[in-house]
């Protein structure tokens, strides 16, 4: 919820399974656990958006 490229990941993903034989509907479901936080970010992602 709430991420940026969820919906591009989700497209991609739809459009890389549609070229694989046998497959038919494709409803992707973007889940991440445990849920993000900015804690997990590097240290250089924290620099690079200016997160201290």
């Amino acid at each position: 919820m709430g991420c940026p490229i969820g919906p591009l990941i989700e497209d991609q993903i739809r459009a890389f399974l549609a070229a694989v034989p046998g497959v038919g509907e494709v409803r992707p479901e973007f889940v991440i656990r445990p849920p993000w936080t900015p804690e997990m970010m590097s240290d250089e992602a924290k620099a690079a958006l200016g997160i201290f």
